[in-house]
């Protein structure tokens, strides 16, 4: 096998899996018991508990384990990858990288662990924040629209969204990318607030009738909280003047023109602003995916 940087290694015996089906690339046949070193490359695309899984599989493998996964999204941004490699030895986890990094390529030693083997991370933040987080990342980046909006209604909802931005923010300021540069212009240290308070805008769209005063302050509070700019502009009167050429319009239905009138004026400020990515929180089970987000 020819190295990228001269000279050549013997590749050696090998053999290649799919899905159970067995590879021999020597002549004769071998147990798979004198099998030293299994190369792994998946293609793990992000889905809850996903990686957990391979871990756990990878582990019930008394080898040495080298696995890889894609970094990015794939071509239409349906899906994303872990971008996780890692290094199994005799069940144990030696070296991993990363989860969602914002790097084009991913690189792990297993000579160079220092102080032993490392400890495989928590998923919990990988899959809530980092992953929509990284997703969002190379949305941006295949637009080419690099600041964002959303309206802030102080909800469950929304505020899970402005969470997310919030962590690639950290992510951005944690991790060594040329983004800070190519992108914004920055060539110094910043924090994520700071980068928030450039990158997105927020806004609380009240109308009189049904707006809450607590979730204007919770709107106002976790906008503040991550640093993000945040406006606040009435649709009572929007709302009044369009329904005028009408008579006894139901409460429903003027609570969807409202909502309508809140998408409006989410473009209109996204544009006049921008140009931004407009976020829309999904108005979905809260139960099962509290951390929907849409481009609209």
């Amino acid at each position: 096998m020819a190295l990228p940087w001269g000279g050549t290694v013997p590749l050696g015996h090998s053999l290649v899996q799919f899905e159970g089906l067995h590879v021999s690339l020597w002549p004769g046949e071998r147990e798979e018991g004198e099998i030293l070193v299994i190369i792994d490359s998946p293609a793990e695309y992000f889905e809850v508990g996903r990686l957990a899984k391979r871990r756990d599989k990878l582990k019930e493998t008394q080898k040495l384990v080298l696995s890889s996964s894609l970094v990015g999204i794939e071509g239409d941004a349906r899906l994303l990858f872990d971008g996780v490699s890692m290094v199994v030895h005799d069940g144990t986890i030696v070296v991993e990288s990363r989860p969602f990094n914002l790097w084009d390529r991913v690189i792990v030693n297993y000579y160079c662990v220092a102080g032993g083997p490392q400890a495989a991370a928590s998923l919990d933040t990988v899959e809530l924040l980092d992953a929509p987080a990284a997703w969002l990342l190379e949305y941006m980046r295949r637009s080419s629209i690099y600041y964002l909006f959303l309206a802030l209604s102080g909800g469950l909802d929304s505020g899970c969204v402005a969470l997310i931005v919030y962590r690639l923010c950290q992510m951005l300021v944690e991790q060594p990318n040329d983004v800070l540069t190519s992108w914004y212009g920055i060539d110094k240290t910043i924090s994520a607030q700071a980068l928030c308070n450039k990158i997105f805008l927020t806004c609380y769209l009240p109308n009189e009738n049904y707006s809450s005063q607590k979730g204007q302050e919770r709107s106002v509070s976790l906008a503040a909280a991550i640093g993000a700019r945040h406006v606040i502009i009435p649709i009572g009167e929007l709302t009044v003047k369009a329904m005028e050429p009408l008579t006894d319009v139901p409460s429903l239905a003027e609570q969807n023109l409202q909502a309508r009138l809140r998408m409006v004026m989410s473009y209109l400020l996204a544009q006049s602003s921008g140009p931004m990515l407009v976020l829309s929180a999904a108005n979905a089970s809260e139960k099962y995916s509290p951390h929907r987000i849409f481009i609209v």
